[in-house]
């Protein structure tokens, strides 16, 4: 019985001397692995020295205000335009930086714009929050809200405008 469990003991004992003490070219083999097959378009590969990396990408929230408008704007027209401009500038200046967020003027009177304008049914003055994420396009209408408040109440519509965006980022 002695001889079994000194036998078993050996042979474990070879084992992990084996198996840690490698040789070198070995471990220069496992080092030198500088292809990786990813089938997901979200990973990338990140090569630091011998070594390479497999760093999957976290697709975020993308967010873009569109604001139609007519070549003749008036004092409520303007005042939208404004807040919007204001919000994005105070409140989310780092993620226009970093492309989550935009604002795309729309000329609702240029010809190059009616498709644009067909699609958000948009002919004259109007807002849309507008999220993208994960290939789904959802759209917030900010119109009615631009109209009632940013001329008379500028802070309420700044204030609706930023939590829509916020909520959107998530």
């Amino acid at each position: 019985m002695q001889k079994i469990i000194f036998l078993t003991i050996a042979v474990f004992a070879a084992f992990i001397l084996s198996s840690c003490g490698g040789s070198k070219q070995d471990a220069q083999k496992a080092d030198t692995v500088k292809a990786v097959f990813v089938e997901k378009t979200d990973t990338t590969i990140k090569e630091t020295g011998d070594t390479a990396i497999v760093v999957k990408k976290v697709e975020v929230p993308k967010i873009t205000i569109y604001l139609f408008h007519a070549a003749r704007r008036c004092a409520s027209c303007v005042a939208i335009g404004n807040g919007v401009n204001e919000v994005l500038q105070q409140a989310f200046k780092n993620e226009v930086k970093a492309g989550r967020l935009q604002l795309i003027e729309v000329d609702a009177e240029a010809k190059e714009n009616t498709a644009l304008c067909e699609k958000f049914e948009a002919f004259g003055t109007a807002l849309f929050v507008t999220r993208t994420f994960q290939g789904k396009e959802t759209r917030t209408d900010f119109t009615a809200q631009g109209f009632k408040l940013a001329k008379n109440k500028p802070d309420e519509f700044k204030q609706l405008l930023s939590e829509q965006i916020e909520k959107d980022l998530k």
